[in-house]
């Protein structure tokens, strides 16, 4: 969705007063890292990126899947990003919080457990009033 703000703004009327919205989502900072690259502690992409990422390849959790695929394309939106269309859309931020393991393919398992912990995973609570 290349407007978090328009996802807000769909979310927020269908929520009923105290409703909440549960977001378990990969944390905007791992998306700046490439795990296969030769260095993969380098950063690659830039944190305020506003073009989608594109992959012709199968996106898939655990393992690796070897088959054609139509492309597919996400894009990665800043905490600020995602705070401010949450609260634009009339939600309140109930709980935030961020985790040092991944939701992402196993290969993202290179950054478990370093010395300085890279962020990888946040939730996010947001309620209606």
């Amino acid at each position: 969705m290349p407007d978090i703000g328009e996802f807000f703004r769909h979310v927020a009327p269908v929520l009923k007063p105290g409703g909440k919205l549960v977001i378990y989502e990969t944390h905007p900072f791992l998306e700046m890292v490439d795990p296969q690259a030769e260095d993969p502690l380098r950063l690659v992409s830039s944190y305020f990126r506003a073009e989608p990422f594109v992959q012709q390849e199968p996106i898939v959790y655990v393992g690796k899947v070897e088959q054609p695929a139509a492309k597919s394309y996400w894009f990665v939106h800043t905490l600020g990003a995602i705070f401010s269309g949450a609260i634009a859309a009339g939600l309140n931020i109930v709980d935030f919080q961020e985790y040092a393991h991944s939701n992402r393919e196993e290969v993202y398992d290179c950054y478990l457990n370093q010395t300085a912990q890279l962020p990888m995973c946040f939730s996010l609570v947001a309620s209606k009033a």
